[in-house]
């Protein structure tokens, strides 16, 4: 067993409280191949039925990107919509847009991620950012990007700022600056200056 699985197996199913504190990077699954990744993902879809109170498992099924999740997801929502936790709900949300990677849905994340509209079932704003990077360098969803990477909920600047490195993780200049500057310990004004400095370098 490797390390990467050993990672993915406590961080999906192992304490909850480092994913409280720390979320689930889309690593922690992706970095996973052949018979690990196949034993990962068997392991998640039997988890997903039995998910109503631990969204782990929902998120890593949308790292992974799995199209047999969606009936699961969608039966598990239908059942228990009233019982259901809201972060469960949201998870749902986030992981069956991934899934599916609809290209059509990007104006309404952009308008979700900077009107705070809620249009989409469920989701929440530091969810639609993330999602923006599935898009790639579309401009309109760098945009909304770089407007979320100064927003004043915490939880959407950290989306913001990892969907950007995701999106930019080869490109030194831009992660260079990501890395001067966090989603928290500095005031607006020097993340609105940070920003403005970000979307000068993809103007160039």
């Amino acid at each position: 067993m490797s390390q990467d699985f050993q990672q993915f197996h406590h961080h999906v199913f192992g304490d909850y409280r480092y994913f409280y504190y720390n979320g689930l990077a889309d690593e922690i699954c992706t970095n996973l191949k052949g018979a690990e990744r196949n034993t990962a993902e068997e392991l998640v879809l039997k988890a997903l039925p039995n998910s109503g109170k631990d969204e782990r498992p929902i998120r890593a099924a949308g790292h992974f990107r799995l199209q047999s999740a969606i009936p699961i997801l969608e039966k598990l929502l239908s059942a228990n919509r009233d019982q259901l936790d809201k972060n469960v709900k949201a998870a749902i949300a986030w992981a069956t847009l991934k899934i599916r990677n609809d290209k059509t849905q990007l104006n309404v994340l952009v308008d979700f991620v900077i009107n705070g509209i809620e249009t989409i079932n469920d989701l929440e704003r530091d969810d639609a950012t993330d999602l923006l990077s599935e898009f790639g360098k579309e401009s309109i969803g760098l945009d909304a990007l770089l407007v979320a990477f100064a927003d004043k909920d915490l939880s959407v600047r950290c989306s913001a700022h990892y969907a950007l490195y995701k999106l930019f993780k080869d490109d030194t200049a831009i992660c260079e600056l990501l890395d001067s500057i966090k989603p928290y310990g500095f005031s607006n004004d020097e993340r609105v200056a940070t920003a403005k400095k970000l979307r000068k370098i993809l103007n160039n």
